[in-house]
């Protein structure tokens, strides 16, 4: 299930002039409101029937927005909610790990603007844009031109079928080379999308050099890409090669950018 479709904005975040504390902390609260509310005292009570302690002082500091939550502190709340209401299983916490995620990278960019430093750090070190991240195919020997691809102008998602061997590959690597030429594209990232785990190391390796920041999760990493793309000016295309099965996407989809975007 994508964010969308379970009511969650992927991109969203602190309205003007509230910090990523606050912002954070409001998602807390709200979500204690829809999980049957309650006072500081009765939390804690939640959070021991559920084995997960959580001190009343940290509440205190996580909603106020004070501090910033540790990550189990969010998970043990949030836990204990899903059991207070009686709710069978383990409650989704993908979300909230992504919007954890979310958080410290809005608190990087306020202290050290995080997207400017990668761009001088990349220049310092040589590699200015347009950047190309995975292994865009050199032209086959044997390839035969094909008619050039009719990809309207603008932001947009395109999906290129044909049976196996019809040359779908060296099609979509001679377009993107002809943008790159072209000045048209700032940023290539092609992934080998054979199996997920292909998807998210290779998503997570250009998160990982364009926000500047790594984690010990690659499928958070990845997700990183996401909203650096939602927010960059720059243009951009992502290339998913060979992909088998769509699902393998779920919580990776592109987001709908102003820019020049491909998927």
């Amino acid at each position: 299930m994508t964010d969308e479709e379970n009511g969650r904005d992927p991109h969203r975040g602190p309205s003007p002039g509230q910090t990523p504390r606050e912002w954070f902390a409001g998602l807390l609260r709200a979500h204690i409101d829809e999980r049957g509310g309650g006072s500081y005292e009765d939390l804690v009570v939640a959070t021991e029937q559920a084995h997960l302690r959580v001190a009343k002082s940290t509440l205190g500091d996580a909603f106020s927005g004070k501090r910033t939550p540790r990550p189990e502190t969010v998970q043990n709340l949030v836990i204990a909610l899903h059991q207070r209401q009686g709710l069978p299983g383990r409650p989704e916490l993908r979300d909230w790990e992504r919007d954890y995620e979310h958080l410290l990278d809005l608190q990087s960019d306020r202290r050290r603007g995080t997207r400017s430093a990668v761009d001088a750090r990349a220049a310092s070190e040589g590699r200015t844009w347009p950047r190309r991240f995975g292994p865009l195919p050199e032209p086959a020997h044997s390839f035969l031109a094909r008619p050039a691809l009719r990809v309207p102008p603008g932001p947009g998602r395109f999906l290129l079928t044909g049976a196996g061997g019809v040359g779908k590959t060296q099609t979509a690597a001679e377009h993107v080379r002809a943008c790159l030429t072209a000045g048209d594209l700032d940023l290539v990232v092609w992934v080998t999308a054979t199996t997920r785990e292909d998807i998210v190391a290779g998503l997570a390796e250009a998160a990982a050099e364009l926000t500047g920041s790594t984690g010990p999760n690659a499928e958070l990493t990845a997700a990183r890409l996401e909203r650096w793309l939602a927010g960059t000016r720059r243009t951009w295309c992502v290339v998913l090669d060979d992909l088998a099965r769509p699902q393998d996407l779920e919580g990776l989809w592109p987001p709908h950018s102003p820019t020049e975007s491909r998927w």
